[in-house]
């Protein structure tokens, strides 16, 4: 687990990566870059996804946006983050994906299906999506791979399999 810093739309940021313990600079990982929670820190979602950079053999990095949700705006806090991680680590350019959780979630399938960056997929958890008649703010045509994480306890659970039986590429 390490921590540093970046610099995107004029302000500093942390940065919290996780890498698998047995990192070897000659072979090339996987990228996830996750995007926390409203309320959350990226530190916590950090530690939350860590246990896959190791049994996935990945790179985990999390941005802070201060328990914020990132605005559309201000892609480059996600971009830098990954740029961040490519300058740092052998990435596997094909195996990049981006996950968000509840309000950075709706933020990693609206901004991730635009392919806003080469992801190779994402995998919003629960994205906070509170109404149907908010579906046409999605590029339902997308051929981004997407995977949604939802439980059936979740406030918004059918919504959401509405929303993803609607995606080109479910």
């Amino acid at each position: 687990k390490l921590e540093t810093t970046f610099v995107a739309s004029g302000k500093t940021h942390k940065l919290y990566y996780s890498i698998p313990d047995r990192y070897d600079s000659l072979k090339s990982y996987p990228l996830v870059v996750g995007l926390h929670y409203c309320g959350g820190t990226a530190l916590s979602y950090r530690n939350s996804l860590t246990p896959i950079a190791d049994s996935l053999q990945m790179i985990i990095v999390c941005p802070d946006n201060s328990s914020n949700v990132i605005p559309d705006d201000q892609l480059d806090i996600v971009t830098a983050a990954a740029d961040s991680a490519r300058a740092a680590y052998n990435i596997d350019t094909t195996a990049m994906f981006l996950t968000g959780m509840s309000c950075n979630g709706e933020f990693t399938l609206r901004q991730g299906l635009l392919r806003f960056y080469p992801f190779a997929g994402i995998f919003p958890w629960v994205p906070w999506i509170s109404a149907k008649k908010e579906f046409n703010k999605y590029l339902i045509e997308s051929d981004m791979p997407t995977v949604l994480s939802v439980g059936t306890f979740d406030d918004n659970f059918w919504l959401l399999m509405d929303l993803f039986d609607s995606l080109k590429a479910e």
